[in-house]
């Protein structure tokens, strides 16, 4: 994940091999939190204890998402524009930042993977086979 500031946009690594988009695009979810980048070594942290998660950007700042192709995605920040415009620094999500996006339709976004990931904060719970996906399915 990289950000633009003077674009008010976020680069993500997830276009439309990573998330359907038959449904409409997805949308960041609020409730999950921007993590700051990993810090090999470190503890895992929540948003609520990551003081760069908290002062760099905001969880409930809208965004838009387009895609950019088959790897990549744009996040519009049409309100951190405005902010930008009157010469401060947009609320955009630090460069490497975890973010998570819910899809607009998750049964064709899930038949993209083979596995999935399941997250409680930032510890992975388990790790899920998809059923019926693949070669041989």
């Amino acid at each position: 994940m990289s950000a633009s500031l003077s674009r008010a946009q976020a680069v993500v690594d997830a276009g439309s091999k990573a998330v359907s988009l038959d449904s409409g695009p997805p949308i960041l979810d609020p409730s999950w939190g921007l993590y700051p980048p990993p810090t090999p070594g470190a503890a895992p942290s929540s948003p609520a204890a990551s003081p760069a998660a908290s002062s760099v950007a905001s969880p409930g700042v809208p965004a838009d998402y387009k895609c950019a192709g088959d790897e990549h995605g744009l996040l519009l920040y049409p309100a951190a524009g405005a902010v930008a415009a009157l010469g401060a620094a947009p609320p955009l999500p630090p460069r490497g930042a975890l973010l998570r996006l819910q899809p607009g339709h998750c049964d064709p976004t899930v038949n993209l993977y083979d596995w999935i990931v399941a997250y409680r904060g930032r510890r992975v719970e388990g790790v899920w086979r998809i059923a019926g996906r693949g070669p041989g399915a």
